[in-house]
């Protein structure tokens, strides 16, 4: 019998679809001998975790699963770091079998792990009996920032309905972290709050690579603030609550920011115009009006740069686009209208890149636009242009023809690693295309099952990150396996 000893222990045994793990395995030298033993140095791969089905279908992770899922190669290292523990003395590994795992089924499981040091010494842990439920997922909105740091993952709250899942129904809120690199890759997915209906809820981005918390903020049903913070991998703190004094009609606009100090910075509107609310680490809630002009969430474009100033594309209520800039830590939004280019502006985004020659961060808009009926402006334009528009100068680029067949509308603009736009179209029957301006032929969007992607599946494209070893754009939507049965998912769309 071995005198090295390994327990399994789960925070829970029932867990729901895509939703974390946490576990914690324990090694104990229950000799009388102190020994010498390989870590928990992700590495050495010292410990592996194994969930077995009913029907004896095994699925193995290790601490660098979620690494070799993003594509990335291992090399065994030439030498094992150990420890030593002493007899009596204990070594505790923390992780997420979601990491581990990656996401599996609904179903009945046996859980156990195994721990080696090389020839010398195998043990495993008892077998633990888990269940996953199914998840229900209605909603879910990925946080797609090109200002982020290209490693951070990709922040997705969603909402899983309870019971029947009826609109009525009670939902929970979650909030999903997948790879940068890998969207179906999950890292991470913690319940934030239980909630008697659906929210919009707004996630914030960090300010720097430094700052691990993650800001979640919505309106309750009593139109108050409310703001929960994940800490680390799996904290969640309680809920606090705001009343915002902007009456009923206010709408938040993300995503969010949480700076170096911790406190979160979140643009909201109203028909009273366009304000900055910022929790502060120490609970205290600040309120600035940034301007008189309302904003439509529905085509307001949010952008938190790496300048850490937020800026804002939106339509003007008499027609046209302005840019609206704000520094988050004093002073009015700065609005600008765009310059009349005799167009009509279908889609738009931001991105910002850094000027090495300048020492500055520069902000662009990309516009798809159709040319304007009614401008005074002698212009031959195609019928579909797009523009790439610098917003310090005001100074456009040349714009180039987008060819879109009759028929087809744009549903969606992205911008991949490269900072070159990818369109999604929707056609007379609801049914969507991936148009790369570079190709010119819209490609039918099919779901898993090879089955046209509709606007009911909800899809949002998702780039991936530079230097993806697994593809260049995914698409996020809302796949409907079966009556009942709905589940969301990330499908590869572009190598």
């Amino acid at each position: 019998m071995s005198d090295i000893e390994l327990t399994l222990t789960l925070d829970a045994t029932t867990f729901l679809e895509t939703a974390s793990m946490p576990f914690s395995v324990t090694l104990r030298n229950a000799g009388s001998e102190p020994r010498e033993l390989h870590d928990f140095t992700p590495s050495n791969q010292a410990v592996t975790l194994v969930a077995e089905a009913t029907g004896g279908e095994e699925v193995l992770g290790t601490q660098i699963s979620w690494k070799l899922r993003n594509g990335e190669r291992f090399h065994e290292p030439r030498a094992f770091s150990i420890f030593r523990l002493a007899p009596g003395e204990e070594a505790v590994l923390r992780g997420d079998a979601l990491a581990w795992l990656g996401v599996l089924a609904p179903g009945t499981y046996a859980f156990y792990a195994t721990y080696s040091s090389g020839m010398a010494v195998y043990v495993e842990t008892e077998r633990v009996a888990v269940t996953i439920t199914p998840a229900h997922p209605t909603a879910f909105d990925p946080v797609l920032t090109p200002a982020r740091p290209a490693f951070q993952p990709i922040p997705v709250p969603w909402l899983h309905a309870v019971g029947e899942g009826g609109d009525d129904s009670a939902r929970v809120l979650y909030l999903l972290d997948t790879s940068p690199y890998h969207p179906p890759n999950y890292y991470r997915n913690v319940p934030i709050a239980t909630l008697p209906g659906p929210v919009e809820a707004v996630v914030s981005v960090p300010a720097e690579d430094t700052v691990h918390t993650r800001h979640v903020a919505w309106l309750d049903e009593g139109n108050r603030l409310r703001v929960v913070a994940r800490t680390g991998d799996h904290g969640v703190s309680p809920p606090r609550s705001y009343s915002h004094g902007l009456g009923e009609a206010t709408a938040l606009l993300g995503p969010a920011l949480t700076d170096a100090e911790g406190t979160l910075h979140l643009a909201a509107t109203n028909d009273q115009g366009l304000f900055l609310l910022s929790v502060l680490a120490d609970g205290r809630f600040q309120r600035r009006s940034l301007g008189t002009m309302p904003l439509d969430p529905a085509t307001t474009v949010v952008l938190w740069g790496g300048d850490e100033a937020l800026h804002l594309l939106a339509r003007r209520p008499e027609g046209g686009v302005s840019y609206l800039q704000a520094e988050r830590a004093q002073g009015p939004a700065r609005a600008v209208a765009l310059p009349d280019l005799g167009i009509v502006v279908r889609a738009m985004t931001l991105y910002q890149r850094y000027d090495l020659d300048e020492d500055a961060y520069r902000t662009c808009a990309v516009l798809l636009a159709e040319p304007d009926p009614d401008t005074a402006r002698v212009v031959t334009l195609p019928p579909w242009s797009q523009w790439r528009l610098p917003l310090d100068t005001m100074q456009p680029e040349a714009p180039e023809a987008v060819d879109l067949p009759p028929g087809y509308q744009p549903f969606a603009l992205a911008l991949d690693a490269e900072n070159d736009p990818q369109y999604l179209l929707i056609d007379r029957e609801e049914a969507l295309w991936l148009l790369h301006p570079d190709e010119g032929v819209p490609v039918p969007l099919l779901d898993a099952r090879r089955e046209p992607i509709t606007a009911a599946a909800a899809p949002v494209l998702v780039p991936a990150a530079p230097f993806s070893r697994k593809g260049r754009l995914y698409v996020g939507y809302l796949l409907v396996e079966s009556p009942g049965r709905t589940v969301l998912t990330f499908q590869r769309i572009l190598e």
